[in-house]
């Protein structure tokens, strides 16, 4: 999702959905399991064990103390959540700010949105399918 979404405070370039993300030493990011823009699944509900959202925003400020992330069904309800604040010890450019979340259970097929925000000041950041199909295999 590369295009860059705006809210009123949030600048944000890209939102990544994958199964693992997470910071390493050296000032990386690790993302593992990335999804594409659509989950094919042969099971409606189905499960994933591990969930994560990688979020690369702008830091405009350096101590946010209420950021918050959803994951919005298709139905427009929220299957998941997660609220948190963050310290920058300085404000550069753009930053990687993993959220990883519990296992989670997509309950119907559809688009899901991903909103993000904090001081709710909330903005929808990404998108993604589920789709009941046969997953590629390669």
């Amino acid at each position: 999702m590369p295009k860059q979404k705006k809210s009123n405070k949030l600048q944000i370039k890209s939102c990544i959905i994958c199964e693992i993300a997470r910071k390493e030493l050296g000032g990386k990011d690790s993302l593992m399991g990335v999804f594409a823009h659509t989950i094919m699944t042969q099971e409606i509900p189905f499960m994933v064990p591990f969930f994560a959202i990688w979020i690369e925003m702008k830091a405009e400020k350096l101590k946010y103390d209420s950021l918050e992330i959803q994951v919005m069904s298709p139905d427009g309800k929220m299957i998941v959540g997660a609220k948190g604040s963050l310290e920058f010890s300085e404000i550069n450019d753009f930053v990687g700010i993993p959220f990883q979340l519990p296992a989670l259970i997509f309950p119907l097929e559809g688009i899901y949105k991903v909103r993000f925000g904090y001081d709710n000041d909330m903005a929808e950041v990404g998108q993604f399918e589920v789709r009941k199909g046969t997953p590629p295999t390669k």
